[in-house]
């Protein structure tokens, strides 16, 4: 194996808080094009490329290449009687955005990234309510900032393009008779990604109606054609959301419901609005009121559906029926309800399933809706409210040898709580000092249902375990299994993944040293922070696109939207909670195991210095390892990547991880 290249310091001492810390590595949040970090990232790569177990990976390849002729089937939206996915074909490179005429008829493709240059994809869409007309987002190098088209849904021929508009999604924009309403946000090149522009789109002219600089706040749009009302709603990423209405003769937006420190979420029909919110309500409940009315600001809205079993997740609409997505117990749950409140049928799911992206059709008592678990791959399935039946349109064939044993535990956390655990193994093994990977993430609300990844199946198969903890951070169990989580109480998330691991080692599944920890955002955070609380519990970890460095996390990129989630390092008592576990200065002069971090030039979400700096300290400070740093190009932080660039990633990470593990080529089966 060679030595890691050869790493610069360049000392930095501040003061922070009475507290002294001195950075060497400082240079290294340059821009990634800056001539020394460029050949610094490039050095580590070629680093990386040494460390890598060849054999290993030269096993699992046939097995991932294989993986991908699995297509990728997305989110259906019903409008006039036509249907819209982003879908990827077995033989495409990204998902390109089809059209049917029927929920399971042949698909017409109305734009695929290859109609435009670059490493282009097409993330986001949104279908007119008439579904003659479609707006998507193309993004390039997955920058997610996006070029806006407005296209004919029977032609593809694009009828308006608006350029580039930042960070707009389906969330800040909304259809308004011929024309829309969209949010712009500002050059991210200028640190202006924040700011925000409301924008009215009609008749060939454009005109801002307002601006916003809240860095803490995303504004998500709605419309009412009936009474030509435009809603705004302002939440942080944590929640915190205020809906107002956009009054033009007063040129500002009124209140109209606020949720305090609760998520509001708005659902709209011509008579009747519905909102799913977690105010007063912990697991979530859904009001209603009177669309005019409440509109007009002349209407509080009442509980429809009260506070249940289940934490709400999503809301959608038919003519006659309100569908509830909920999770039990970290899985998915989803009832048909009357507009009224009265429950009239749950709908059949696969046990321990995950559903995402419910869509009513507003002409017709039908949705979609998308669901999968860790064993299957994601369907996408149509259920017929009024005859209370669903049936399977698109569900991709897996032509994989491995059968999966899918169980659901609950381990103790070190203060007493019981958290959901998924564990995964082949089904002819009963799992005995097994290489494991534990997935984990807490944080922002995001719940860890069971999902599929057809990727971490040649590891199944060559005989590993996969786990994924629902740490504190995430709402499982509501709003207090998030905040028990968060802020100063954020070690709890750290806690619940150190609780999972000493579970499997102690259960017999695995022992600590053949633990793997691995994962991405901020649950890259998550395994940097339980890898340097106490290194001795893991035998890996894979830091996917992670913020590391948290006393400087929020003066890059969308940095300081994140501080309502983890405090602010700039105020005193939140620096104090944050440094006890912020792991780039917990790296010490001691044995850490091996380390992959991986990063991308393109991520303008999380700066790829956490990574960069990280992996410095590591390697020039610290034991063991080995510590590698991977960088990719012309992607960024998640969303846009060809097929190719998720082989070439998921090689890196499983190669690496299996390898730390103990696993060898040998161990590897033919699974295809």
């Amino acid at each position: 194996m060679s030595t890691p290249p050869d790493t610069r310091t360049e000392p930095v001492t501040e003061v922070l808080h009475g507290h002294e810390h001195v950075d060497p590595y400082r240079w290294l949040e340059a821009d990634a094009d800056d001539p020394a970090v460029a050949d610094w990232t490039e050095r580590q790569n070629e680093y990386t490329n040494t460390v890598l177990d060849e054999d290993l990976r030269a096993a699992f390849t046939p097995a991932f290449e294989a993986l991908t002729e699995i297509p990728d089937y997305g989110a259906v939206t019903p409008r006039g009687n036509r249907y819209v996915a982003l879908d990827r074909d077995t033989d495409a490179d990204r998902p390109s955005l089809h059209i049917r005429d029927t929920p399971g008829g042949e698909a017409r493709v109305l734009a695929t990234p290859d109609d435009f240059e670059g490493e282009a994809s097409i993330d986001w869409f949104d279908v007119d309510p008439s579904g003659e007309r479609v707006a998507y987002g193309v993004a390039r190098g997955g920058d997610e900032q996006y070029d806006l088209h407005i296209a004919d849904t029977k032609t593809g021929e694009v009828l308006v393009d608006r350029g580039t508009v930042g960070r707009t999604s389906s969330l800040m924009f909304a259809w308004a008779g011929e024309g829309f309403y969209y949010v712009a946000t500002g050059d991210p090149s200028a640190g202006a990604q924040m700011d925000k522009e409301f924008r009215h789109y009609a008749d060939g002219e454009e005109i801002v109606l307002a601006t916003h600089d809240d860095q803490h706040v995303w504004p998500r749009l709605a419309y009412h054609e009936p009474t030509g009302t435009l809603l705004a709603s302002f939440g942080e990423m944590s929640g915190g959301t205020r809906v107002t209405a956009w009054r033009e003769d007063e040129e500002t937006f009124e209140p109209l419901f606020d949720g305090g420190e609760a998520s509001v979420e708005v659902e709209l029909t011509d008579e009747t609005v519905f909102l799913r919110t977690d105010a007063d309500a912990a697991r979530g409940r859904v009001l209603t009121a009177d669309a005019a009315t409440f509109l007009a600001g002349e209407e509080a809205p009442e509980t429809v559906i009260a506070e249940g079993e289940g934490v709400i997740r999503e809301i959608t609409t038919t003519p006659n029926y309100l569908v509830v997505h909920a999770h039990r117990e970290a899985a998915s749950h989803l009832a048909a309800y009357d507009h009224d409140g009265t429950h009239a049928f749950d709908v059949e799911l696969p046990a321990l399933s995950t559903v995402h992206s419910v869509a009513g059709d507003p002409d017709a008592d039908d949705c979609f809706y998308v669901v999968q678990s860790i064993e299957r791959p994601a369907s996408v399935v149509h259920a017929d409210l009024e005859t209370e039946t669903t049936r399977t349109v698109r569900e991709p064939a897996l032509d994989v040898a491995v059968d999966l044993e899918v169980e659901r535990r609950t381990i103790t956390s070190t203060d007493g709580t019981d958290v959901p655990m998924f564990v995964a193994h082949r089904a002819d093994r009963d799992p005995s000092d097994a290489p494991t990977v534990l997935y984990a993430y807490g944080g922002f609300r995001i719940n860890l249902t069971p999902m599929f990844s057809r990727f971490r199946l040649p590891f199944l198969a060559a005989g590993g375990v996969y786990a994924q903890v629902c740490a504190r951070g995430g709402s499982e169990f509501g709003e207090p299994w998030h905040e028990a989580g968060m802020r100063a109480e954020k070690q709890r998330t750290f806690e619940d993944v150190e609780a999972a691991a000493d579970h499997l080692a102690e259960s017999g599944v695995t022992t600590h040293d053949r633990i793997g920890t691995i994962g991405g955002s901020n649950g890259g955070l998550t395994a940097g922070a339980v890898l340097t609380r106490d290194p001795d519990r893991w035998g890996a970890a894979v830091c996917a696109v992670p913020l590391l460095d948290m006393l400087r996390f929020h003066r890059f990129l969308l940095g300081e939207s994140w501080t309502p989630e983890y405090g602010h390092p700039d105020t005193e008592a939140e620096y104090e909670w944050i440094r006890e576990y912020s792991p780039y200065q917990r790296i010490g002069d001691r044995a850490y195991p091996p380390v992959l971090c991986t990063t991308a030039m393109g991520d303008s979400r999380v700066h790829s210095s956490h990574a960069r700096k990280m992996t410095a300290r590591l390697q020039n400070e610290a034991a063991g390892g080995p510590f590698c740093l991977r960088t990719e190009t012309d992607t960024g932080h998640g969303l846009g990547k060809s097929i190719d660039m998720k082989v070439d990633e998921e090689l890196d990470r499983w190669t690496f991880l299996a390898a730390s593990l103990g696993v060898s080529s040998e161990d590897v089966p033919d699974v295809t």
